[in-house]
């Protein structure tokens, strides 16, 4: 009788057991769900903390590769070539600026699958190879962050703070060239970060798309040419992109660029554009909204260079009356 009770009560005891772990497993999977659901809705505005890497993060990374394997990871000196001979990050290779600008600013330049190849090929660069980017002027490196992400690359971090940073953080510099190993980069076209002239004309018309002038004030109301060319694409807000950057170069904090951002009634339910003179600001704007989780802004790179040329395209100058 107590081997029949015995049996009895661990066959009872297993059936709980599997009775509690099923309610486990139930409860698991509804708490997987309501995560699933509290990620969906965490507010667009969390940022990106992988489009920015500090001064200290980039020197213990570089510190953590000099004692194991080499490294896949590429950085990207935007400064003047004579201020990179001088002294640089280790390992860092000089990106040329101007050259890869004027790709995309010649007519059809964006397009060319070869032209951008090539570039890319001498660098080194590969869709999957991590690149960090620095230097001393902020439109310069986000306009290198712009064009590397249109062309494919997935994963560029800029340098908060760049050169500066560098060396208030006392990081290790160098004056020694790295080889460079060239590849066979196949770019792969990010054609929803571009705008170009005649599309955007549409937009202007139509008027659901937000367009955010990144120049200064008085470029915004036409007081100061550019090119000879004065006033704003119609419709357009500003932010001017310093505003977005502190006293010691660095972005200011999530929640001030926040601010920022929505105090020029910026809906992310609409698309964006942005715009400067020539392109570089405007990846400034640009960079700050898709770190703040907004979905990505398109840049219009030839910016009022060629707006402000252009007979067809319409221009307003002086204050904004509707703000």
């Amino acid at each position: 009788m107590y081997h029949s009770l015995s049996r009895g009560v661990q066959s009872r005891g297993f059936r709980n057991w599997i009775h509690i772990l099923v309610l486990i497993s139930l409860a698991i999977g509804t708490a997987n769900q309501l995560g699933a659901q509290g990620t969906a809705t965490v507010s667009t505005t969390t940022t990106e903390p992988q489009l920015l890497i500090t001064a200290e993060g980039l020197s213990s990374q570089l510190t953590a590769l000099n004692r194991g394997p080499q490294s896949q990871l590429l950085i990207l000196d935007t400064r003047k070539e004579s201020d990179f001979a001088a002294e640089h990050i280790p390992g860092a290779i000089w990106f040329d600026v101007a050259t890869w600008k004027k790709q995309g600013q010649q007519s059809g330049g964006f397009q060319d699958q070869a032209a951008w190849g090539r570039l890319g090929s001498a660098i080194g660069l590969t869709i999957d190879r991590p690149v960090v980017v620095y230097g001393a002027g902020l439109p310069d490196v986000t306009r290198a962050w712009w064009l590397l992400k249109y062309i494919g690359v997935r994963d560029v971090k800029i340098l908060d703070g760049g050169w500066t940073a560098w060396q208030a953080q006392k990081g290790p510099v160098s004056q020694e060239m790295s080889d460079i190993a060239a590849s066979k980069f196949q770019p792969k076209f990010d054609v929803d970060r571009l705008i170009e002239i005649d599309e955007l004309m549409t937009c202007v018309k139509q008027g659901e798309t937000q367009i955010l002038d990144t120049r200064s004030l008085a470029e915004y109301e036409g007081e100061t040419a550019n090119a000879g060319n004065a006033g704003r694409i119609p419709g357009s807000v500003h932010l001017d992109w310093t505003n977005l950057v502190g006293e010691d170069g660095r972005f200011k904090s999530p929640d001030e660029l926040k601010r920022l951002i929505d105090a020029t009634g910026f809906s992310p339910d609409r698309p964006i554009v942005t715009y400067c003179a020539s392109g570089g600001r405007a990846t400034v704007d640009a960079f700050v909204i898709e770190m703040l989780g907004y979905p990505k802004p398109r840049v219009y790179s030839r910016s009022f260079e060629e707006w402000g040329a252009a007979e067809q395209a319409p221009k307003v100058s002086g204050k904004n009356k509707s703000k």
